[in-house]
């Protein structure tokens, strides 16, 4: 365990819940180390819900699309207005979508997925619906930015509307599963800005120094860029081994010196678990001041610095920190 005096721990770890946690070897062998949960989740359930309804709404998006598309190439005139294009609001379907989440709260019998979440952030009924309001103002605004001056269309053709939300008559299912797979990522960046996520641009690693390619770069994992950043001797390994089925990261890195500390220094490896199942679900670099620099995942290309605690929710419910030996 790490030396380092608690007392230098920022106030967000300082103050935060600590406790034994485990991790689980492929072997059965569990490996204990010390976990840090945050004392409140509200930002934690404000970023993971708005990202889960906005997620909904795009593939209610892709279906209407798809089903549009179909019925268009099947000869039924949808195409009837003067601008040529057929009409739906992801505004609405948001709305739909928050009127269902608070009625889910406000029923007390009801044993929804928010249920749990409240029960295991320590967030009851009347402060989760609080927070729907702030989820609903996260959500509009992120669909604002993103829809532009229009709304879901599918145009006759291409090229006029400058809408994110924009298909036409021609494209193929192929074509909206692909836009699905960019509006994604977009959402992610648009709610990590509205919530004062700094973006330190795309991830980017010296070509020679790592032998690796731009592309490469681009996709990695988070784990592959938070490594690649700390143990660049490593990254060709585990980018390698990573794709494997049987991969587990926890035996990886402790069988390549890697050992859990207490108390964070800069360039540690931050990963972040649920605390029930003990499944790592993210992984990000630690820099100072409680502080991480991380990827979102493979599809996204950019790179953020946020507290520490912010994503919790989202990836997992509790932080646990890890150094390589030297």
């Amino acid at each position: 365990m790490s030396l380092v005096n608690p007392a230098t721990l920022p106030a967000s770890l300082a103050e935060a819940n600590t406790g034994e946690g485990y991790s689980v070897r492929k072997n059965g062998v569990k490996v204990t180390h010390l976990e840090y949960k945050p004392k409140d989740y509200s930002q934690a359930y404000v970023l993971k819900t708005s990202l889960i309804l906005l997620e909904e709404v795009c593939q209610l998006v892709r279906n209407v699309a798809k089903e549009t598309i179909k019925s268009l190439a099947e000869g039924k005139k949808l195409l009837s207005n003067e601008y040529g294009f057929f009409y739906c609001s992801p505004d609405t379907l948001a709305v739909i979508g928050l009127n269902t989440l608070r009625s889910s709260l406000n029923n007390t019998s009801s044993k929804s997925k928010d249920g749990n979440d409240a029960k295991e952030m320590g967030l009851d009924r009347h402060k989760l619906l609080e927070l729907t309001s702030k989820v609903e103002a996260v959500v509009m605004e992120v669909l604002r930015q993103l829809i532009g001056p229009g709304r879901i269309m599918v145009l006759e053709k291409s090229g006029q509307t400058q809408s994110n939300f924009a298909f036409n008559r021609h494209q193929t299912d192929s074509d909206i599963d692909m836009w699905f797979m960019s509006i994604i990522p977009r959402c992610v960046d648009t709610v990590y800005a509205t919530l004062k996520f700094e973006c330190l641009g795309n991830a980017s690693l010296s070509q020679e120094e790592y032998n690796i390619e731009e592309k490469q770069v681009s996709t990695m994992s988070c784990y592959g860029y938070a490594i690649a950043k700390i143990a660049k001797e490593q990254v060709k390994e585990f980018l390698l081994l990573e794709q494997m089925k049987t991969f587990s990261l926890i035996d990886w890195l402790l069988d390549r010196g890697w050992e859990h500390v207490s108390y964070p220094e800069p360039q540690d490896l931050v990963l972040y678990r649920d605390h029930e199942s003990h499944k790592i679900k993210h992984g990000a670099i630690y820099l100072d001041n409680g502080e991480v620099e991380s990827k979102p995942g493979k599809l996204n290309p950019r790179i953020y610095k946020h507290p520490v605690m912010d994503v919790l929710g989202l990836y997992g419910t509790s932080v646990v920190f890890m150094r390589k030996k030297k």
